[in-house]
């Protein structure tokens, strides 16, 4: 019995001798070559960090809508289609348009004078005030849920073109009727 056994452990040492052997012959092979496997990594990842940059410089921006005519204003509420809006004022107190059967946009308090980007603030806080009036079956008043950015697009003499993208509505304080949105507009008139 003890004869088997040392049999036994001598085939178990002689296999795990062969292997011992076997593996380190393997390294030995592949050592050389582990410099040049870190270095492919190294580039691989630089070469993956560069491909990102790339595609975060490739992304669009969030593109203009529709220049409308003069006296007019384009409307696109919760991301849907853009619809064509008339203006019914332009004064620097209320500018207001509306598209038909959707809502209208009454803007307070405006400075003309004003270029670049003009913020309106969050639930009506701060100097310009947002109103988006639904006319469709839910009804109610909205307000800029954040602060949003109104961009100044045209100022001359007489012609002023202001834009919104984006900006997440909610309702006017006190308000619950209908449903969060969010609304874009271009409008373009003469000063009044």
């Amino acid at each position: 019995m003890n004869r088997i056994k040392v049999l036994v452990a001598s085939r178990a040492g002689g296999q795990f001798r062969l292997r011992t052997l076997l593996g380190r012959a393997i390294i030995l092979a592949l050592l050389p070559a582990f410099p040049f496997g870190i270095a492919l990594c190294n580039q691989s990842d630089s070469n993956n960090d560069l491909a990102m940059l790339a595609l975060i410089a490739a992304e669009p921006a969030v593109a203009d809508l529709p220049e409308p005519a003069l006296g007019a204003a384009k409307l696109q509420v919760a991301g849907g289609d853009v619809m064509d809006a008339t203006v019914g004022n332009c004064k620097e107190v209320d500018l207001f348009f509306t598209a038909t059967g959707t809502g209208a946009i009454t803007l307070h308090f405006l400075d003309f004078g004003a270029n670049g980007s003009i913020t309106v603030g969050k639930n009506n806080a701060g100097a310009i005030k947002l109103n988006y009036d639904e006319l469709d079956a839910n009804g109610g008043t909205w307000q800029p849920g954040i602060d949003c950015s109104l961009q100044v697009k045209t100022n001359t003499a007489t012609i002023i073109e202001y834009q919104m993208l984006n900006c997440p509505l909610v309702p006017e304080a006190g308000l619950t009727e209908g449903t969060n949105s969010e609304v874009s507009f271009r409008v373009k008139c003469t000063k009044g």
